[in-house]
C-alpha cells in the first residue's frame, strides 16, 4: 500500500513518469534493495529505503516526492503506548493494594478503540469493524503483537497473555521488572 501510495505522489509531481513500468519499476527496485539487505521479502525497513531512494534521485532533479505516512506502524506504536500506560496503572494497583489484585490485561479492541479516538488517522485506518476477523489492517496488527513479544518497548515487553485467537489480551510487562510482578499473575498463559 505504501509504495502505491508513493507511485501515486510520484506520478502527480512527474506525469511524464506514470505508465505500468514506472508502476512495476517502484516495486523491482524495493525488491533490489531487499535482496540487497539480505531480506527475503519486502518488509517495512526496505519500504522505507526504497522510497528514500526514489526520493533522492528525483530531488536530484528538482522533484519533490511526499513519502507517505506508515498508518499500520503508527497504529501499532499507538497501541504499544495504550497497552504500556493500562499496564503500568494495573502494576501500580497491585502494588498498593497487596490484598491479592489481579492484574487485568487490556484486549486488542480495547487498545484499539482507545488508539483510534485518540487519531482520526487511526481510526480510519482501523476502519469499523476492526474487531472483526475480516478486518485487514486489525489481522495484520494482531500478527504484529504475536511475533514482537520478544522486542524491547520502552524498557519493557508487550506479551500476548491469551491463548485465545479471536481476542488477544496484551500486557506491557517491564524488563525490570521483579519474579512477583512478572510471573505470578500470567498463570502460564503467555503464548
Amino acid at each position: 500500500m505504501r509504495l502505491r501510495d508513493f507511485w501515486t505522489n510520484l506520478i502527480s509531481e512527474n506525469p511524464e513518469f506514470a505508465g505500468n513500468r514506472s508502476f512495476e519499476s517502484v516495486f523491482k527496485i524495493a525488491k533490489a534493495f531487499a535482496r540487497l539487505m539480505l531480506k527475503t521479502s519486502v518488509d517495512s525497513e526496505v519500504i522505507d529505503q526504497t522510497m528514500s531512494f526514489i526520493q533522492k534521485v528525483f530531488s536530484k532533479h528538482g522533484t519533490q516526492i511526499a513519502i507517505p505516512v506508515d498508518y499500520c506502524s503508527m497504529t501499532f506504536l499507538e497501541m504499544c503506548n495504550t497497552i504500556k500506560k493500562y499496564s503500568q496503572e494495573q502494576i501500580w494497583v497491585a502494588q498498593n493494594k497487596p490484598d491479592g489484585v489481579q492484574l487485568a490485561d487490556i484486549s486488542f479492541s480495547q487498545a484499539a478503540e482507545i488508539a483510534a479516538k485518540k487519531n482520526s488517522s487511526i481510526d480510519e485506518y482501523l476502519g469499523k469493524n476492526f474487531r472483526s476477523n475480516v478486518s485487514r489492517p486489525a489481522r495484520r496488527l494482531r500478527e504484529m503483537f504475536r511475533e514482537s513479544q520478544d522486542r524491547d518497548f520502552d524498557n519493557g515487553k508487550i506479551k500476548v497473555v491469551s491463548a485465545e485467537r479471536q481476542e488477544l489480551k496484551l500486557r506491557w510487562i517491564p524488563n525490570n521488572s521483579n519474579s512477583s510482578i512478572g510471573s505470578s499473575h500470567n498463570n502460564g498463559n503467555i503464548i
